[in-house]
């Protein structure tokens, strides 16, 4: 199906004591991190061939990593605290949200995708079980003549994590819906996120 919209990004940060091996990570309360623009994921592969009489008998390509790209309006201050590790602190009274050489912490992420088959919406719930974002960069442009809508990028890893009895790693889980209503409450849940009353 084409798609024709993305919305609705989320994270949440992997709460390591709670989360118990070959079952699904838990995470502690989340956030929306930013309005959506886009997000492309890759796959690094195994590529590991065999040949035998002459040809090529096996092959071995599965998933062993990932990368994810995530472009939104902007990247808000909370969320930056807590997705990519940058400190909240207080100095004269004024809040101050310092970059450190301190890793991102581990999370969770979900998004959801908009596509169209035969004149019917479906909206996808995308939901990455384990990743850490990267700050790579600040950029900013002056305003010229006309306004050039300046939005940000930011990309990390994907890391596969056993959350069933199989012990195959997992990546990524997508789960169709009729209603975007319906697949932001899915991956409201999966991040925690409580709904305000």
């Amino acid at each position: 199906m084409p798609k024709v919209g993305m919305r609705h990004v989320v994270a949440a940060v992997i709460d390591e004591k709670a989360s118990v091996a070959n079952q699904p990570l838990v995470y502690k309360p989340g956030m929306v991190v930013t309005r959506a623009v886009a997000a492309e994921i890759t796959y690094e592969r195994s590529e590991n061939k065999y040949y035998a009489d002459d040809v090529l008998a096996e092959s071995d390509n599965a998933a062993t990593s990932g990368t994810i790209s995530v472009t939104g309006s902007e990247f808000l201050p909370e969320a930056r605290v807590m997705a990519f590790g940058v400190k909240k602190v207080t100095e004269g009274g004024k809040t101050i949200y310092r970059t450190t050489s301190e890793p991102s912490p581990l999370i969770g992420l979900g998004y959801v995708t908009v596509q169209i088959y035969k004149g019917v919406y479906r909206y996808i719930a995308n939901w990455v079980h384990k990743m850490q974002f990267a700050l790579s960069g600040e950029s900013a442009r002056t305003k010229g003549e006309t306004i050039e809508w300046q939005d940000e990028t930011a990309t990390g890893d994907i890391m596969g994590v056993a959350i069933d009895e199989s012990g195959i790693p997992a990546f990524v889980d997508q789960i169709e819906f009729d209603t975007a209503a319906a697949a932001e409450e899915w991956l409201d849940q999966k991040a925690g996120i409580q709904k305000s009353e």
